[in-house]
């Protein structure tokens, strides 16, 4: 079986690379176990093989470890990514499916990959499954210059996954469609635990720095607890990421003489892993969220977690159990619950290990289980219908 996967994959940083490429492991895993639930006609791992259309990246490389993955750099233009990654992956995709004889095409984001793959599937008569991560619901689909592409997209799909309950409803309300699953995100569980964890004293930011994450909010939020609580409080913030708003961030923190605060850059997942085990409590004010996988992560590493109340993040965050959920924006109630965790270590640890708990629910085998028996049930519809 051959899977053409239009997605970011790396180098490039982000949820959508560390999904495709942890949901491709555990396939492998599944497949070469041979104990996820489906025969697959008794296929191996050696003969299930995944073609990415990845954006080329001039500047960084990226040595591919997993065997079964061949990756096709995909030319663009940085200021029209979108549009001309289309173009050539169109040309592109259409060498691999007819060198490769492509059965199924698994695309991530509704614009470009998912448009992409809705057109190579029209155009080849191949099945195609689309994967919806969060924006593309909550704001693609709702400009007026993405929505047909998101539409197209989606109504040339035969199964449409999404990544939280939330974004189920949303896909099926606006669009009329039923062929929706949901499937959660999953976590690293060999990187992300509770193994050598401790406090030092920190509150954690990880995510890209733009106006859907909130990192502003967050921000005016330290702010206001250094005037409530004095600096001499001695409690850090270490922010991880990078993104458009940086210089402005940048000023923000020298503005307001918050000389305990920290950006550390873009850091890989064993970094990541390292400072969320060594914090007290994780931070993700975002306005607009698919799910959230860093609140996941930080559960697994047994530490509590702030939210807002947007896309799947509550199905993630049970209120004063795990964690705390605030209205977006909402600088004062952030300000206030940083504080209560601040000045309250058992508080943390209790959190922290009511989140650990929950934790065990989500995990990427899973995730890889779910994804593979909508694999061959496709695989053998159309298999069949060749016949």
């Amino acid at each position: 079986m051959k899977v053409l996967i239009p997605a970011i994959y790396h180098p490039y940083p982000g949820g959508i690379s560390i999904h495709v490429e942890n949901l491709i492991k555990n396939m492998n895993l599944l497949i070469k176990e041979n104990n996820y639930g489906v025969n697959f006609n008794n296929l191996n791992t050696s003969e299930i093989e995944f073609h990415i259309l990845n954006y080329k990246n001039k500047t960084k490389e990226f040595q591919n470890d997993i065997e079964n993955i061949i990756i096709h750099d995909v030319p663009h233009v940085k200021k029209l990514r979108g549009p001309t990654y289309y173009l050539k992956g169109y040309k592109i995709g259409s060498k691999v499916i007819k060198n490769h004889n492509i059965d199924l095409i698994h695309s991530h984001y509704a614009f470009p990959q998912g448009y992409l793959g809705a057109k190579l599937s029209k155009k080849y008569n191949i099945p195609h499954i689309l994967t919806l991560h969060g924006s593309d619901v909550m704001k693609l689909s709702k400009n007026p210059v993405g929505k047909p592409f998101f539409k197209y997209a989606i109504q040339n799909s035969n199964e449409i996954i999404c990544v939280s309950e939330y974004l189920k409803k949303e896909v099926q309300n606006e669009n009329n469609v039923s062929k929706v699953t949901k499937i959660y995100n999953g976590i690293n569980l060999n990187i992300f635990n509770n193994e050598k964890i401790s406090d030092e004293n920190y509150g954690l930011f990880i995510g890209a720095f733009i106006e859907q994450k909130g990192i502003k909010t967050l921000i005016e939020a330290i702010t206001l607890v250094n005037k409530k609580m004095g600096q001499e409080s001695n409690f850090k913030y270490k922010l991880v990421g990078s993104g458009k708003l940086l210089n402005e961030i940048k000023d923000m923190i020298k503005k307001n003489n918050l000389k305990n605060v920290e950006i550390m850059g873009q850091k890989d997942q064993l970094e990541v892993s390292k400072l969320i085990k060594n914090c007290s409590f994780l931070v993700l004010p975002s306005k607009s969220e698919g799910m959230g996988i860093v609140l996941l992560e930080a559960m697994a590493c047994q530490k509590p977690v702030i939210g807002t109340s947007v896309g799947g993040i509550p199905e993630l965050i049970k209120q004063n159990h795990n964690g705390y959920i605030i209205d977006s924006d909402d600088i004062n109630s952030l300000a206030d619950i940083m504080i209560k965790f601040i000045e309250n270590p058992n508080v943390r640890e209790k959190f922290g290990n009511n989140g650990y708990n929950l934790s065990k629910n989500y995990s990427w085998k899973n995730n890889a289980e779910e994804t593979l028996k909508l694999y061959e049930q496709l695989y053998l519809q159309n298999k069949n219908n060749k016949n």
